[in-house]
């Protein structure tokens, strides 16, 4: 019974673990930013806000810094407008 407790605290450790870091980085809003971009080219004009707002946050650590790398190298190949690239990239800068 003892080693049965032992893994659900294991796995109970783990999930917490990983909410957090979910929380931290904004992973769920970040995947809805990716997904809407690989499948219109664009973001909405109500997640645009949102995701302005996500990629002026500060970033103070290589993880969040490469998750906001990557959307723009997603932005950059999904979407036609090369005045909202730009934007994108400067605000990485």
């Amino acid at each position: 019974m003892a080693e049965k407790n032992k893994k659900i605290e294991m796995h109970l450790h783990i999930a917490t673990k990983m909410v957090s870091e979910i929380k931290r980085r904004s992973i769920d809003k970040l995947s809805e930013f990716e997904e809407e971009l690989m499948t219109s080219g664009k973001v909405s004009s109500s997640n645009k806000n949102d995701l302005m707002a996500y990629m002026k946050t500060e970033t103070t650590k290589q993880d969040e810094y490469f998750d906001k790398l990557r959307l723009v190298l997603i932005y950059i190949l999904c979407s036609n407008d090369s005045n909202e690239v730009k934007s994108m990239i400067d605000i990485l800068r």
